[in-house]
């Protein structure tokens, strides 16, 4: 007997006693039932963890139902639902017993009722009660009700089971006794409608102890089976993983790793198809016409018998072609019916065309899809608006927009899945993905950070693949046509080879890393160009020309080169005279030599080394000039490049991991220790050896620096060479960052700029120096494709001369990647340094705009120079400023060579401060050589800059007080105080170009002079005057600043006076002190008696 519905009945006590012995047996007598329940025999209860889970999913489905209610409740009303309503958590604690909980594998029966005591199940006839925690305490109603009258007054004392009301149920007067002794509060009054377990008065217990309180469950849960059961059949477990990814990207939790492993066994197993098919014939069969079922059998068949340890292909093509030969014979009128029977056959073939990889394809682009079509419309939108635009689109299906915003409450779960799906399914081959992947980078929002990242990587090794191939077809198509009676080695024919070799050296792009992929290639012409393209990139321009050459040995390829060491002269003389005589040349020092060695193994490695040193050696001297060879000094340079993706390093996968770094280094060690390697090494002048290891498709190589270590008499690894080639580092200047320790290295995803974090001290800043080499191409072929669309677009708007677009270039990379990592903490710097180096000499004429170009007089041309360069710096700011200042970049310098005649030739570095975003200061600096030490230095032009006289390859320092107190006021979101001068300098100079078009800043007037005022007396107080004062920024000892500042504006340009008072928020944070009120009187009162407009920068923190 069951009886359903809301009425609490006592069959399952009524079963118990049919079921009793003495019943059965006809004991019973008049007193048995009392006896019983004299006995307090209780019907049996179900298992406790039975009515745990049971309990759980009941009051979890009613709470899901509640807040399902609750939100289209809101948007029927045309109402954002609240943030925190949250529709996929659903925190359910039970009470069962006395003990607290925060299946066997059958299907079980439950029906529920809310009680004043808690929730009564009834499980499989079965009683269970999820209690309410027992507080007597609280005197709530058991039933609904009316109260009729208090028996006691409020306040009063009452004992145990003492009625303190009376209620009305049913037309019935019932007295309400007191749980426990106590005093009394009525929280009620006489006459009003109670509902069930509302309270009516509260308790303050004689003895609080009697709050029993349940204690949460400290035993372990059976071992229960899964709530369905799953075959081990390949099809049916990949159905169920594939239904549980659906369920994590439809917002619900489920075990990622269990589902993602699952999903992959099923999908390389050479079953599934076999299976799926017999599956979908089985539900089909008797839907076809039996001439299609009788072909498609008779087709089938010999597969059918295969053994299935056998790995053979599912006849997906042999399948379909029967399918479409049974369609195209049929008539017009029969097709229609027969795609609709025939359409999960033909889905199933089509997916596996290309294979189970295929399949595989449209199974992760499938769940991709559902991904992206949830997640896109919240990247980068707000959500309200998001939600806003749903409950319009489906305004008669509001449970649609409940669905969407359910995925999207699960997007952690949602992202952690796509994640594994891209390393384990993508990575292989991302070019197959190319579209979602590009979606995927798209999103933009903090949740979305980690999966964009992942995504864009993906991309990047797409973009490598296809760089690898286009650089073999320019390398190789000349091969393929020659004009008539031209043979191979005609000049015409090397004049263009070199032209493609100059366009790969010059390319904005991985170019490096492409080529590596290619040292292995089986055409020795290509190989060769391949070479000599990556010899000619990497020591581009101290390369002798044409002094590439090439031999194969046994063993592996051998490369030998001549290039020149660069350093910077200048005339003797003393600082005074250098100051006069700047000029400066591009000099070279003496001839060093260069060789690369290509082999397959390890065990190659001293044999080939043995014959390049003698072949390179020996060469090296016939194009040397007698007596200028130095063989002591260790100069020269061996490239090692390991290839063959199955090559013993390779297979080292480089994860990041500090541990696999040392093996691979030990490894190579081991052999450059080797005392007859190491001695010849030495021997033929040696300093720097590299170390390429080749991967496979799509990966970047990995590289090692060593370096000859004069104190240990052998070669050492330089880690922070260690992603680098030596001769790159050279023009990267990372030197400057040895004095820095736990140096990380980020690479952007195409390779051209290179992120190294430190951590600064003495009070921790998370610093990035971000360094690249600024390749210009010279021409505009396919390679530069790969330039990002929107940059041109920019480039095409503004007049930008030819130098200035290839800094702005670099920049604009490098702030996207600083984008992608600003959600990562270990990555987002407090303070970032840029560092451009333009490789090629640059012409005056590259420094202007093609409408803008003038004749400059020879006598003024370093001055001239001077000006257009910070011009240029200045438009670049204009326009990256303030996107710099979000990102945190505080400082970028510009490193180029200058061809001219006059006195402009030579090495030139622009110096720029991003202070504000909006303002910045510039300044020039030219190379000199200090005589004394022999080592290049900063030296100022007309204006002196703070890295006068600073050796050029100095370490970095830490932070200034100036700095550092920037980066406070930055953090707190305002500008520091000392920077707002420059700001009403900028601004005067915008408001004089808005009235007067072509207004260029006076060299011999300031258009703004600032002083800043102080108390005359150190320890000011109220009454103490101001005087003006000449100070460095940042030693002030009260938390306000004031300035006099004598402007010429448009309106008056004979100049006026105004006074400025702000307040400092890196002292004490902006906050009003005694002294603080007294210097801003001080100042308030000079402006009166001077009669002269005074202005208040605020920012404080309010107190």
């Amino acid at each position: 007997i069951q009886i359903r519905g809301e009425i609490r009945t006592n069959v399952d006590y009524t079963i118990d006693l049919l079921h009793a012995s003495d019943y059965r047996e006809n004991k019973i007598h008049t007193g048995w039932l009392d006896s019983r329940i004299a006995m307090r025999v209780r019907a049996e209860r179900p298992p406790w963890y039975l009515s745990v889970v049971a309990g759980a999913l009941y009051k979890a489905s009613a709470s899901s139902a509640a807040m399902v209610s609750d939100y289209i409740g809101y948007l029927e009303k045309g109402q954002i639902p609240p943030k925190h309503i949250s529709l996929m958590h659903s925190q359910v604690s039970l009470n069962i017993e006395g003990s607290k909980y925060t299946l066997d594998g059958k299907s079980h029966v439950i029906y529920a009722e809310e009680e004043a005591a808690g929730t009564r199940l009834l499980i499989d006839g079965r009683t269970c009660l999820l209690q309410k925690d027992h507080d007597p305490s609280k005197l709530v109603a058991e039933t609904p009700c009316k109260l009729l009258r208090f028996l006691v007054s409020d306040g009063s004392h009452i004992d145990a089971d003492t009625p303190y009301a009376e209620v009305e149920v049913m037309k019935m007067c019932m007295p309400l006794l007191s749980p426990a002794s106590g005093v009394i509060q009525i929280k009620s009054s006489e006459g009003q409608t109670m509902q069930s377990g509302e309270l009516i008065a509260r308790l303050d217990l004689d003895d609080p102890s009697a709050v029993r309180k349940a204690e949460p469950f400290q035993g372990n849960f059976p071992v229960l089976g899964p709530p369905t059961a799953i075959s081990d059949k390949v099809h049916q477990r990949c159905a169920a993983s594939l239904n549980a990814a659906r369920m994590i990207l439809a917002g619900y939790e489920h075990n990622i790793n269990e589902v993602v492993q699952s999903l992959l066994n099923c999908l390389d197993s050479p079953e599934l198809p076999f299976l799926q098919w017999q599956e979908c014939m089985s539900v089909l069969s008797t839907r076809l016409p039996k001439d299609l079922k009788n072909e498609l059998e008779s087709k089938y068949k010999g597969f059918e018998v295969i053994p299935s340890s056998q790995n053979i292909d599912f006849p997906a093509k042999l399948l379909k072609g029967v399918l479409d030969s049974h369609l195209s014979s049929c008539s017009d009128k029969e097709r229609g019916s027969l795609e609709r029977h025939i359409e999960p056959l033909m889905s199933l073939v089509t997916s596996y065309e290309g294979g189970r990889e295929s399949h595989a394809h449209v199974i992760v682009r499938s769940l991709f899809e559902e991904y992206l079509s949830v997640e896109e419309l919240f990247s980068d939108n707000i959500q309200a608006d998001v939600i806003e635009r749903l409950r319009v689109q489906y305004k008669k299906d509001l449970l649609k927009v409940v669905d969407i915003v359910l995925s999207h409450q699960g997007v952690k779960n949602k992202n952690k899945l796509i994640l594994r799906l891209l390393e384990q399914l993508v990575y292989p081959n991302p070019a197959a993905y190319r579209d979602q992947l590009i979606r995927f980078s798209a999103l933009n929002h903090t949740s979305y950070s980690e999966l964009a990242l992942k995504a864009s990587q993906l991309l990047e090794q797409t973009k490598l693949s296809e760089l690898r191939s286009t650089i073999a077809r320019s390398l190789s198509e000349l091969e393929m046509f020659t004009e008539d009676g031209e043979s191979m080695d005609t000049p015409k024919r090397k004049s263009a080879i070199n032209e493609r070799m100059e366009d790969l050296v010059s390319a904005p792009l991985a170019v490096e890393d492409a080529l590596i992929g290619l040292f292995d290639h089986s055409d020795h012409t290509l190989q060769r160009r391949v070479v000599e393209t990556y010899v000619r990139r990497l020591y581009q321009p101290y390369l002798v020309k044409e002094s590439v050459r090439m031999q194969w040995h046994r063993s592996g390829l051998i490369a030998s080169w001549e290039f020149l060491e660069e350093h910077i002269e200048r005339k003797n003389g003393s600082e005074e005279q250098m100051s006069v005589e700047k000029h400066s040349e591009r000099k070279w020092g003496a001839m060093k030599w260069g060789a690369m060695v290509i082999i397959k193994s390890l065990q190659f490695l001293p044999a080939i080394i043995s014959v390049a040193l003698r072949e390179t050696t020996h060469n090296f001297e016939k194009a040397t000039p007698h007596g200028s060879i130095e063989p002591t000094t260790f100069g020269n340079m061996i490239h090692i490049a390991l290839v063959g993706i199955n090559n013993q390093m390779s297979l080292l996968q480089d994860s990041g991991d500090e541990d696999q770094a040392q093996e691979r280094i030990k490894k190579l060690a081991k052999i450059l220790q080797d005392k007859e390697v190491g001695s010849s090494l030495r021997s033929a002048g040696v300093g720097v050896i590299s170390c390429i290891i080749q991967r496979d498709e799509g990966r970047t190589p990995m590289r090692h620096s060593f370096h000859s270590s004069a104190k240990n008499l052998y070669y050492e690894e330089e880690p922070l060479l260690r992603h680098l080639e030596p001769p790159l580092s050279i023009y990267l200047e990372l030197d400057k960052l040895k004095g820095y320790e736990g140096i990380r290295y980020t690479p952007s995803r195409d390779r051209q700029w290179h992120l190294y974090t430190v951590l600064d001290k003495p009070h921790p800043i998370q610093r990035m120096f971000l360094r690249t080499l600024v390749r210009q191409p010279t021409s505009n072929d396919r390679l530069t494709a790969y330039s990002r669309h929107d940059v041109d677009m920019i480039h095409n708007q503004l007049s930008m001369s030819f130098t200035s677009k290839s800094i702005f270039r670099s920049i604009m990379a490098a702030m996207e990647e600083l984008e992608l990592n600003v959600h990562n903490a270990t990555l987002k710097p407090d303070h970032a340094q840029m560092y451009l180096c333009i490789l090629q000499e640059q012409e005056i004429n590259d420094l202007m705009p093609y409408t803008k170009r003038v004749d400059i007089d020879a006598g003024q041309e370093e001055e001239a120079v001077e000006t257009i360069l910070e011009e240029l710096a200045r438009e670049i700011h204009a326009f990256s400023g303030v996107r710099m200042h979000k990102l945190g970049v505080c400082q970028w310098e510009v490193k180029l060579w200058i061809a001219s005649f006059g006195r402009a030739n030579g090495a030139w570095r622009v110096v720029v401060t991003n202070v504000t975003g909006q303002t910045c200061t510039v300044h020039m600096y030219r190379e000199l050589e200090n005589t004394s030490k022999h080592q290049a230095v900063y030296h100022s032009l007309s204006v002196r800059g703070p890295l006068h006289g600073v050796p050029v390859n100095a370490h970095y320092q830490p932070l200034g007080v100036l700095d550092r107190k920037r980066l406070l006021a930055r953090k707190t979101g305002t500008t520091y105080c000392y920077d707002f001068p420059l700001a009403f300098q900028m601004a005067l100079e915008q408001s004089f170009a808005s009235r007067f078009p072509g207004f260029k800043k006076p060299k011999d007037k300031l258009l703004c002079k600032v002083t800043e005022l102080v108390f005359a007396d150190q320890k000011g107080y109220w009454g103490t005057p101001l005087i003006p004062i000449e100070r460095q920024p940042g030693l002030n000892d009260v938390g306000m600043i004031a300035w006099s500042m004598e402007m010429s504006t448009p309106e008056f340009p004979s100049g006026r006076t105004i006074l400025i008072v702000a307040n400092d928020v890196t002292f004490k944070a902006g906050s009003f002190g005694p002294r603080e009120d007294a210097f801003f009187l001080a100042v308030t009162d000079l402006a009166c008696t001077k009669k002269l407009p005074l202005i208040y920068l605020a920012a404080n923190s309010g107190a």
